[in-house]
């Protein structure tokens, strides 16, 4: 019979997110922060504010804890944040696997056994990084800063802060804020747009642009009164962003940003964007989620050590341990990664107050 580590390995946990991430886990905001692969453990390349070096607020490290802090080394070079994460594949589940195989006795039968387990597996290590990177995303285009805090219940918590705005030009020039929010019945929607779209073009010129909001400013927006005068004037033959368009003399585009995720497995689903708030962005990419080398990857890439570790294309690192005694399986994924916003000063926002 074939041994179930043949199936059951970092390679084929990778090849398995490769395959499925883009149907299952595609991430909305990535278009603007991709992922881009670095050996630097130390990163001095984060720009803020028309290209400031980033300052840190806040730095912990711990290396039992599932998010490091940031420590800083010098004035200009940090090291990235850790992240990490493990899920056992116990000797009963082993048994289990066993009991399922036994009279097919062939790889598929195994494959087909094992696949309930691994997607919880790549669910939990793959795609746990890659809302991470969203997070971080959703942070930068909201805030201009990032924050992330490890479980309230975690055995070591530890925090990370970093204000990309160093010197407080881009809360002073890109940072507007609503007459009336629009969940609260905004009066004057479209003049509100225009004001900060006046000082966008100002930046960007009048090229194309994308407003991300959550679904629930959508829908207000949807209901604004003057908004709905002109479809009712027009027999209803636009749309509202055809409305927008006409009426600001703008070329956007509408992105509906409704995706939640969990700090922890046992805390409640939060959305990514927050209610009221309206992200002014380039349709091109803005900076990047830096991935470094996890203490695993380069111990593997400068060292002799041969272990059962693979990395995807992000550049997560899956690695697995395999012990006899007991039989089990400990898949461990980890990653270091840090967002890099080379265009924040083109970037606008309005929010509540």
């Amino acid at each position: 019979m074939a041994d179930i580590r043949d199936f059951y390995n970092a390679k084929n946990i990778v090849a398995l997110w490769e395959q499925i991430k883009g149907a299952n886990y595609a991430k909305q905001l990535e278009k603007w922060f991709p992922y881009r692969k670095t050996t630097e453990v130390d990163i001095t390349l984060a720009y803020g504010y028309e290209k400031q070096n980033v300052a840190l607020d806040l730095c912990a490290y711990d290396t039992n804890a599932r998010i490091r802090g940031l420590q800083p080394i010098s004035t200009s070079k940090m090291e990235m944040p850790f992240f990490k994460n493990s899920v056992l594949f116990t000797e009963k589940q082993r048994r289990e696997v066993l009991q399922t195989v036994k009279f097919a006795n062939n790889d598929l039968a195994i494959a087909t056994a094992l696949a309930g387990h691994m997607e919880n597996v790549v669910d939990i290590l793959l795609n746990g990084p890659d809302v991470v990177g969203e997070r971080y995303r959703a942070q930068l285009l909201q805030h201009g800063a990032i924050v992330v805090s490890s479980p309230k219940s975690h055995v070591s918590p530890s925090a990370v802060s970093i204000n990309y705005d160093v010197r407080g030009k881009w809360q002073d020039n890109n940072v507007d804020y609503w007459n009336t929010k629009p969940s609260a019945g905004t009066t004057d929607f479209l003049g509100d747009m225009r004001a900060i779209m006046d000082e966008y073009q100002k930046k960007n010129g009048v090229t194309p642009c994308s407003w991300i909001m959550n679904g629930s400013t959508w829908l207000n927006l949807c209901n604004d009164a003057r908004i709905n005068a002109i479809l009712t004037a027009n027999g209803f033959n636009k749309t509202v962003e055809q409305v927008i368009r006409d009426v600001l003399r703008v070329p956007i585009n509408i992105v509906v940003n409704s995706a939640t995720y969990r700090p922890d497995e046992d805390e409640p689903e939060l959305p990514y964007w927050e209610e009221d708030v309206i992200s002014i962005v380039p349709n091109r990419q803005l900076g990047h989620v830096l991935v470094g080398l996890t203490p695993t990857q380069y111990d593997e890439m400068y060292s002799e050590a041969k272990r059962d570790v693979a990395s995807s294309s992000e550049n997560f690192c899956i690695q697995c341990r395999h012990r006899d005694d007991p039989i089990q399986t400990e898949a461990i994924g980890s990653t270091t990664m840090l967002p890099q916003f080379d265009e924040m000063d083109k970037c606008f926002v309005i929010r509540p107050e």
